[in-house]
């Protein structure tokens, strides 16, 4: 089974689960509506999961009221799913970190997060504005599938 048919499946089950139950489930961090909220009963550790089936990606939001900006100060698990264009999307995140400013704000939030894509390599907000300019940081991201 490939990566979209999984994710039409895990799509369907999701839409079928929010409507057997009618109540769409929120995440008490970011205050967002879920698509899937995973909890592993052994450690009750929860992934958000968003489902993306944009037709082009552009630019992403990173403003103190976005759902990349609450994930990232919730410190929780949490993963991008795009249908066909995970390579669109992945720059679209990697553009919001050429903004040294915004990438420090971001750093400040969660600096764990990022040292955890590379901590050889990512040692500050700096880090992340350099890849960001070399067209590397892509190869980091590890939240878009």
């Amino acid at each position: 089974m490939n990566k979209r048919h999984l994710l039409i499946i895990v799509s369907l089950w999701g839409f079928a689960l929010s409507a057997a139950t009618s109540t769409p489930v929120f995440s008490l961090e970011t205050a967002y509506k879920l698509d899937l909220l995973f909890r592993n009963s052994s450690d009750n550790l929860q992934r958000a999961i968003e489902l993306k089936n944009w037709k082009k990606v552009t630019s992403i939001a990173a403003d103190e009221k976005s759902q990349f900006y609450q994930y990232i100060k919730s410190k929780k698990e949490f993963r991008y799913n795009f249908n066909e264009n995970t390579a669109e999307a992945k720059l679209a995140f990697q553009n919001i970190f050429k903004n040294s400013e915004k990438a420090k704000e971001l750093w400040n939030l969660n600096p764990e997060l990022f040292k955890s894509l590379d901590s050889e390599i990512i040692k500050s907000s700096e880090n992340l504005v350099q890849l960001a300019e070399k067209g590397t940081l892509v190869n980091y991201i590890n939240w878009v599938r």
